[in-house]
């Protein structure tokens, strides 16, 4: 489930946890790119991207066409666009023996999608 994007996304709406609405697509859909996500919409590469990488906001069909194509037309995750003020990380990790560690929370800082600087602790409240 780590490694693609498309398939976290289809466990965690399953699981019940809110997602945005997305949509695969895929190189059988041709050219032609429809869906009802509206604009902008965010197209993400499902695999091999990172902290922002393989991530792009896309604002119109045109844009969205030529994105895609830019790539060849891999399958690729199209997910409806979600305003937010700010974007926080936080890691927890689980030893083999079950110890859970929790890091303190981060926030990252975007300029292009692509994560520019990390400001560990994020200034938020308990």
């Amino acid at each position: 489930l780590l490694l693609d994007k498309y398939d976290q996304l289809n466990y965690l709406e399953k699981i019940g946890l809110p997602v945005p609405l997305f949509k695969l697509l895929t190189p059988e859909n041709g050219k032609i790119i429809p869906h009802n996500l509206g604009y902008p919409v965010v197209l993400k590469a499902c695999r091999y991207g990172y902290d922002g990488q393989g991530t792009f906001v896309i604002n119109n069909a045109e844009e969205l066409a030529q994105t895609w194509a830019k790539f060849n037309y891999p399958p690729m995750l199209l997910q409806k666009f979600v305003p937010f003020e700010r974007e926080l990380a936080v890691i927890a990790a689980r030893s083999v023996t079950g110890d859970v560690a929790v890091y303190p929370i981060v926030e990252t800082v975007q300029k292009n999608q692509v994560c520019h600087r990390v400001i560990a602790p994020a200034n938020i409240n308990k």
